[in-house]
């Protein structure tokens, strides 16, 4: 079934028909408001940004690398990772923050800390230059780095595309180095790979990542017998959200709050005020019937390289439907009377 859709904003808005975890027939709004950082309110119309229905994938040799880092990762540089995810999820259980971009510092460092803040609420990531243990003791590779980019695959080498741990380069005739990950939590740094309980990056994290599978459920041959092509039993929608978990919350932020980066991006510091924002949707369906619910806001997205960032409201609204159906979807602003 195909949705009219009547955007009363001026904002990218999408809607899809999309079944709820039950089977039933619903609507999917989705609405998406950019902001410049560092100034106050919106993009111009013009500049604000569709909302993304494929995930964007970049080559690790597109990243941004330093020479030390393309020089371990050289057999990699062709491979494709996700560096921004798609937009098109279904209502997340929490409101996340994800960030696009580097952790950077002016000058060479074997460690970079950095810094997100959220209304006084800290939370920490440190990078690391290339590093291995050897068997007894930690060892840097070329020196410090300036940048390392935010990407989940540095952060947790026995996932992804470097599950082959056999692949990585070999140093000072060490024929498997201990290879450490690039990212971690500085209260809990990682200095042998076997003590890396939770791994750490403010990217956003792939399916198959630690901390999402476990909301996955179970999809066995009872599954496959009684309910697909429906969810399991036992999914848990937070599944959908793919921020690291340090950087997930019950809701979003309350008008004002004041978010701060330190050490994210090149220009070192950079702040936003959550915007006082509200919307609501309408859906009418094959029916006649219609469905109304105000939209939430669960997915906060900076762009460091690009000095922008971006909001998600998302509502999943029950509309009749049928094949040949075309329905009609209603997306305004409510006014601040209305909070």
């Amino acid at each position: 079934m195909r949705f009219e859709l009547d955007n009363q904003t001026p904002f990218a808005a999408h809607v899809q028909s999309e079944p709820d975890l039950q089977g039933h027939d619903a609507a999917l709004v989705l609405l998406k408001a950019s902001f410049i950082l560092g100034q106050e309110g919106f993009a111009p119309v013009e500049q604000q940004t569709p909302l993304r229905q494929q995930a964007l994938r970049k080559r690790i040799g597109e990243l941004g690398l330093e020479e030390v880092q393309m020089r371990l990762l050289s057999s990699w540089l062709e491979e494709e990772v996700v560096w921004q995810t798609h937009e098109t999820s279904p209502p997340k259980a929490q409101f996340e923050i994800l960030l696009c971009g580097h952790v950077s510092h002016a000058q060479p460092q074997a460690a970079l800390d950095a810094i997100l803040d959220l209304g006084g609420q800290q939370r920490h990531l440190r990078a690391h230059a290339p590093r291995y243990h050897d068997g007894a003791q930690i060892r840097l590779v070329g020196g410090g780095v300036r940048s390392v980019p935010l990407c989940a695959s540095f952060a947790h080498w026995d996932g992804g595309i470097f599950t082959q741990s056999q692949r990585l380069p070999s140093v000072a005739g060490l024929p498997a180095p201990e290879w450490l990950p690039w990212f971690d939590d500085p209260a809990q740094s990682v200095t042998r790979r076997a003590q890396q309980a939770a791994p750490r990056c403010f990217a956003a994290w792939p399916e198959n990542a630690p901390s999402r599978l476990p909301y996955a459920g179970t999809f066995d041959e009872r599954w496959q017998q009684q309910r697909a092509p429906l969810m399991p039993q036992d999914f848990n929608p937070r599944f959908y959200n793919c921020a690291d978990p340090a950087l997930q919350w019950a809701q979003a932020p309350a008008p004002g709050t004041l978010l701060t980066l330190h050490n994210f991006g090149a220009q070192g510091r950079s702040a936003l005020r959550w915007p006082a924002l509200r919307f609501a949707a309408r859906v009418q369906g094959v029916d006649g019937r219609t469905q109304q619910a105000e939209m939430r806001a669960d997915t906060l997205e900076i762009d460091l390289l690009s000095g922008r960032y971006h909001i998600v409201w998302r509502a999943q609204i029950a509309a009749a439907q049928r094949q040949d159906g075309r329905g009609v979807a209603h997306i305004w602003r409510l006014s601040k009377e209305a909070a």
